[in-house]
């Protein structure tokens, strides 16, 4: 929180009685019925957003205002978010920054709390009192090109669960095919059953044998360069110099410098 406006309302916020107040005016109706108002109190969480300034092109780091928990009547947790603008300018990203802030304080709360199966509900209130009223919609699927698509598939996840398809399903998948029937071997120990997928579906013949081969490759560059990184730090243990020991193993310097951390 850059000014004096900021500073103020969250000294004054960090306050119970404040705190209370402030919530019980501004939170939805049919959620503050259901609080249970001796629960409230300030959280401690670990939320970051970087921002870019649109005329300067500067990044800079601002952590998320102000987060309470509070219980249910039900005795169920929920939290809420405490957005505090009080700039200069008209900011039309705000709608965005507090859907990464919701979704940033879900993670930071199920780091924090490892054993709990179930998120609280998290709302946030925009509290905006800036020296010109807010023109941008408040409406997130506004900012998209096609809004009508928006509505439908903003924010939606498709789910593909390789492991769950027949190898018959995925013998119809085209182009693809042959990735996922080298991917479900992998997951199924199966690696050396190429082969076999060959006999069954003759016409992936080529597709199979491709992912196959650069698998394989892969594995085989992945190996070796394991093997020059073990042996730079076996050589680093001895005392020789970057250079020399990039000279020996064949890896550039970087890769070298970053072993040492």
């Amino acid at each position: 929180m850059a000014n004096v406006h900021d500073t103020v309302f969250k000294d004054l916020i960090a306050h119970r009685e404040f705190a209370v107040s402030f919530l019980q005016q501004y939170m939805p109706r049919d959620l503050a019925e259901r609080v249970n108002w001796e629960s409230v109190h300030l959280d401690t969480a670990n939320v970051e957003h970087t921002r870019q300034q649109q005329k300067t092109n500067l990044k800079q780091k601002e952590q998320s205002d102000l987060t309470f928990l509070f219980r249910f009547q039900d005795g169920k947790q929920g939290a809420i978010f405490v957005h505090i603008e009080s700039q200069t300018g008209n900011d039309g990203t705000l709608i965005l920054r507090t859907r990464h802030y919701q979704t940033s304080y879900l993670l930071d709360y199920m780091k924090r709390h490892k054993t709990t199966k179930d998120l609280p509900l998290v709302v946030s209130i925009l509290y905006y009192a800036n020296r010109q009223p807010f023109s941008y919609s408040l409406d997130i699927h506004d900012y998209f090109q096609n809004k009508e698509l928006a509505q439908k598939h903003a924010f939606s996840m498709h789910f593909v669960d390789v492991s769950r398809m027949s190898d018959k399903d995925v013998e119809e998948h085209g182009f693809i095919a042959g990735y996922e029937l080298i991917l479900k071997a992998i997951r199924d120990h199966k690696l050396d059953g190429k082969n076999r997928m060959i006999e069954k579906s003759p016409k992936l013949q080529g597709d199979v044998m491709t992912v196959a081969q650069q698998w394989e490759q892969k594995g085989i560059e992945r190996g070796a360069s394991d093997k020059a990184k073990q042996t730079a730090q076996n050589l680093m243990n001895m005392g020789l110099s970057v250079s020399q020991i990039a000279q020996a193993t064949g890896l550039d310097s970087s890769v070298i410098e970053s072993l040492k951390h």
